[in-house]
């Protein structure tokens, strides 16, 4: 899902300020409620010598205990510290811990990258050969934690589709917003629940044991260069052991596909199955669908945020409308490149 959170925390920012002061040996000149990022919600740090960093209120979106939260933290800086240098990790404090809680809320606080977003000004190809290494090194990594979480894909994780539509088919709610997304929404209900059946169908033919160290969730928003050309990685919140398609499917986009995928095969060695892209395209959309559906029927939801949430959807439900294609020039290309 590639939403933001366009509400901030009830924090008393004074007492922030003074808690992150004391973790960080810092003097802190302002803290600013930044309306980005998907599960989280973030704040701009700026301090007396005019360094920037960004404060994280980590797992808000989604059900995480505080203990997988700060295993999935402290790994990413162990990998940034292993040498795999696009990692964006937390910042240690003086204490050498990177996982916080304020206000039983927890938080991380992480260095502030200025630079272009992947969706902001697309890729080159040697942008494309620079992030489909990153992900090759990820992938190699051999070495975790035992009780590293593993991600869990169950089969009928969408059968409540059904049961949802028709809730929509009778809803009433007088939000405007309510009513413009049971109108975007409603017509394609025949559509979502045949890519419900698919998802299933992919589900059924995917090894699960094959797992590697994942970001899981390499948004566009979440790929950056900087002004002389290097990548950051962000948003390591979600890392798991999972299928190393679950990451490759953000290039699925025939634009960026065969590029990616020649390199990343070059540097690994690794067949992907096309059974588990299709699998995880179906999944992250549906994911997607449900969560909107969630947040924009919530009545605690602020206004505010249902209205970027009906924009998302209208981008995103474009762009569903084209699976079947992009699926199968995706096959079309794997094929090629065996």
């Amino acid at each position: 899902m590639n939403s933001n959170m366009k509400v901030e925390l009830k924090i008393n920012k004074g007492n922030f300020k003074k808690e992150l002061e004391d973790l960080y040996n810092l003097k802190i000149t302002s803290i600013t409620f930044l309306p980005e990022g998907e599960d989280g919600v973030l704040y701009v740090v700026k301090t007396e010598n005019s360094q920037k960093y960004l404060a994280k209120f980590i797992g808000v979106r989604r059900d995480a205990t505080s203990d997988e939260l700060e295993k999935q933290i402290t790994f990413s800086k162990i990998l940034k510290d292993r040498g795999l240098d696009f990692i964006v990790a937390p910042i240690a404090s003086k204490n050498n811990t990177v996982f916080h809680f304020f206000d039983d809320k927890p938080f991380a606080l992480f260095p502030f990258i200025e630079g272009k977003r992947m969706k902001e000004s697309g890729l080159t190809d040697e942008q494309i050969k620079n992030i489909a290494r990153a992900f090759s090194k990820l992938h190699a990594v051999k070495d975790w934690p035992e009780d590293f979480p593993q991600e869990e894909i169950r089969q009928n994780d969408f059968d409540d589709f059904e049961a949802r539509f028709r809730i929509l088919e009778t809803y009433n709610d007088k939000s405007k917003y309510a009513k413009q997304f049971v109108e975007l929404l409603l017509p394609l209900r025949n559509t979502v629940l045949e890519d419900v059946n698919k998802f299933k169908q992919y589900y059924d033919t995917i090894n699960f044991e094959n797992k590697v160290i994942s970001h899981r969730d390499p948004s566009p928003g979440n790929i950056i260069f900087n002004s002389s050309g290097k990548l950051f990685i962000i948003d390591w919140d979600s890392i798991m052991l999972a299928r190393p398609e679950n990451d490759i499917n953000l290039f699925s986009n025939p634009e960026y596909f065969p590029q990616f995928l020649k390199e990343y095969t070059r540097q690994t060695n690794k067949k992907l199955q096309f059974e588990a892209l299709a699998m995880f395209r179906y999944k992250w959309d549906l994911e997607s669908i449900w969560e909107r559906m969630e947040t924009i029927l919530d009545n605690d939801v602020a206004d505010i945020q249902k209205k970027h949430e009906i924009k998302e959807m209208k981008l995103e439900l474009h762009e569903y409308s084209k699976i079947g294609g992009i699926l199968k020039e995706i096959k079309e290309t794997i094929l090629l490149t065996s």
